[in-house]
């Protein structure tokens, strides 16, 4: 490939022809500064040469041939020059992306998590009108002053009325044009507004919507590459010519005509364009990132200052005895690097004959404090590697049959799937989305006298959840003698387990109980899923979703657990589940819900409890399209025979 001079190249040959006019031609003062510069300019190579080229083996290869035919310094320096400027710009590039990935990552964590506060908390109203007070304070918006000084930061809380549509809470920026945003599901990265250029996302809940942007001004790079001080990024805005300087900048705009650097790279990044009155059109955008050789310069001038020699024939000849020293040195020094090299060879190929026999305890010898030396250590850690892998293997096979002998007693703990009275059919089933399930079941029937269904689910998933589980399920074998009512039972799981309990879990559980001789059932729910009723004489399908509060949280009350009581009779059914089954999602993100099991059960209303529930199983499996489920999934299916 044919190499272009670079503005740095072009700067050196200028330096070293004006530095020998000047001793030919008296330029007085000038002459020393121009010895000062030349002199700096080797300093810097050497520097350059000792610190990046050396290191590496290739270029070690590359000097030994050098020695042999005594190869101009000047490739060097062209070679070292053409691979620094590649790697620096796309190390400049990647700076600026990871950057703007955090921000962004910022936003989005904020949005959800607001989105997600305001979807539990218990006032929600009082949650919003909060927020609300804290982004007018934040965004300083009584005064047309204050708003100036936080016109970079964009936040808007919309809220989905009856129609479905979105409208604005609180204020924003009065240049910020809020309705373009309302009808805008998803977004995330970068979009054009107006005469400026924004980042941020929308987020959409169930009721809510939150928009998080900031503005993309100088400001906002300037802050997060001051650190960058050899680089400067040059920004444009969309469709338009005028530029916004980023870097080390200083209270001044700089231009082309004063920035002596060398254009490294181009940041490319793709934007929505909200001018249009109908729709968002997307474009592409980008802006080049240069190398500040000024910067540099200045550095290296205030850590090594070059103390010039009056006399050029001095210079002169120390460089020809360093010259002729290389020439002596060069044969011993090629020599010496390829032996060194060769052997090294011959030690790798070694370990890998005995790494390929099993032998893992080989190890190589390599004392060279270069990257023959790190790759030696490399494979010492591979082989080591292997070794332990080979030992952590057999541990994960250990800990794998643990878990499935915990999964064996765990499903002890529970029922059977299929019970049968003389009064009621029931069926049910319980799927981890691990090894081990934190999701339980459980029913006990006393004849002639009442049926108790309990269906739980422990927050989070896997061995903890199974821990409380298993907890839940020691209580309820205890409480079951006694003959409460699923308030009171609710209330008395709470006060056995919350002791025992971390911070973060809870349980969520709906109890059913049959009062066999009254033909009623009394229905309550601690923060589960809705219960599903169909009531054959009336031939409809009711929701049953009375208030109630999990168990473990702070705030529980037995009086915050409300019951309904239900008549029942020969083919009504009794529907439970946990969330794992109606919050199935397929490959569109789209979730099985709750809609489409009342469908499943109004088609097949005639058949048995048993025969429900796998057909209800075999609609959730079609629906998920292979993707697997990501919570334990719990299902209980009774029938009135």
């Amino acid at each position: 490939m044919r190499y272009k001079l670079k503005k740095v190249d072009i700067f050196n040959i200028l330096l070293f022809f004006f530095a020998f006019l000047s001793y030919v031609f008296s330029f007085g003062d000038f002459k020393l500064f121009l010895w000062i510069s030349t002199g700096f300019t080797a300093l810097r190579l050497l520097i350059l040469l000792k610190r990046k080229i050396l290191w590496k083996t290739r270029n070690r290869l590359i000097f030994s041939g050098l020695f042999f035919v005594i190869t101009p310094l000047f490739f060097i320096i062209t070679l070292f020059v053409l691979v620094s400027s590649i790697v620096m710009g796309q190390y400049g590039v990647t700076i600026v992306n990871n950057m703007m990935n955090l921000q962004l990552k910022s936003l989005n964590d904020y949005a959800e998590n607001s989105i997600e506060q305001y979807e539990i908390s218990d006032n929600q109203e009082e949650f919003l009108e909060e927020r609300i007070k804290w982004i007018d304070k934040k965004l300083n918006v009584k005064t047309e002053k204050k708003s100036k000084r936080n016109e970079h930061l964009i936040l808007c809380y919309m809220m989905k009325d009856e129609t479905g549509n979105f409208y604005s809470l609180g204020k924003t920026h009065k240049n910020f044009d809020i309705k373009k945003f309302k009808n805008h599901k998803e977004l995330n990265g970068y979009f054009l507004l107006g005469n400026k250029l924004y980042f941020g996302v929308i987020r959409e809940g169930k009721k809510l919507k939150i928009l998080a942007a900031k503005n993309i001004n100088q400001k906002v790079f300037t802050d997060y590459i001051s650190k960058i001080s050899d680089y400067s990024v040059r920004f444009r805005k969309p469709g338009k010519r005028e530029l916004i300087v980023i870097g080390n900048i200083k209270n001044k705009e700089i231009h082309d005509d004063n920035d002596i650097g060398v254009s490294l790279s181009s940041y490319t990044y793709k934007y929505l364009n909200f001018n249009n009155s109908t729709s968002a059109i997307e474009g592409v955008a980008s802006f080049p990132i240069k190398l500040n050789i000024g910067n540099m310069y200045n550095k290296w001038k205030n850590e090594t200052p070059f103390k010039d020699d009056d006399s050029i024939i001095t210079i002169i000849y120390i460089l020809i005895a360093i010259f002729g020293f290389f020439i002596v040195l060069s044969f011993l020094v090629g020599f010496k690097i390829i032996r060194v090299i060769t052997k090294a060879i011959n030690q790798l190929t070694k370990g890998t004959h005995k790494i390929r026999n099993g032998d893992f305890s080989f190890r190589i010898k390599i004392k060279s404090k270069d990257q023959l030396q790190y790759l030696a250590e490399s494979f010492n850690e591979m082989a080591s590697g292997i070794n332990r892998l080979l030992v952590e293997e057999k541990e994960k096979h250990r800990l794998e049959e643990e878990l499935r002998i915990a999964r064996t007693i765990q499903e002890k703990l529970l029922p059977d799937e299929n019970f049968e009275t003389n009064e009621f059919e029931i069926s049910a089933i319980n799927i981890p989305a691990e090894e081990i399930a934190g999701d339980y079941f459980d029913y006990y029937y006393k004849k002639d006298d009442y049926l108790m269904l309990i269906i739980a689910d422990v927050s989070g998933k896997g061995a903890s959840a199974a821990f409380y589980m298993a907890e839940l399920k020691g209580v309820n074998n205890h409480l079951r003698k006694t003959d409460i009512s699923p308030a009171k039972l609710t209330a008395e799981f709470h006060h056995s387990l919350v002791d025992t309990f971390d911070k973060v879990t809870f349980i969520t559980m709906s109890i059913a109980k049959f009062n066999i001789p009254e033909k009623k059932f009394v229905f309550s729910r601690a923060g589960h899923t809705k219960g599903i009723f169909y009531n054959k004489n009336k031939n409809k399908i009711v929701e049953l979703f009375p208030n109630g509060i999990a168990i473990g949280v702070p705030h529980f009350c037995e009086n915050k657990v409300q019951e309904i009581s239900i008549g029942y009779n020969s083919g009504d059914i009794l529907i439970l589940f946990s969330d794992g089954l109606s919050e199935i999602m397929n490959e569109s993100s789209d979730m099985f819900e709750i809609d489409r099991i009342i469908s499943v059960l109004e088609n097949n209303i005639d058949k048995s409890a048993s025969e429900i529930k796998e057909i209800i199983l075999k609609e959730s499996e079609v629906f998920a399209q292979n993707v697997p489920n990501q919570d334990d999934l719990t299902l209980m299916v009774l029938k009135v025979k």
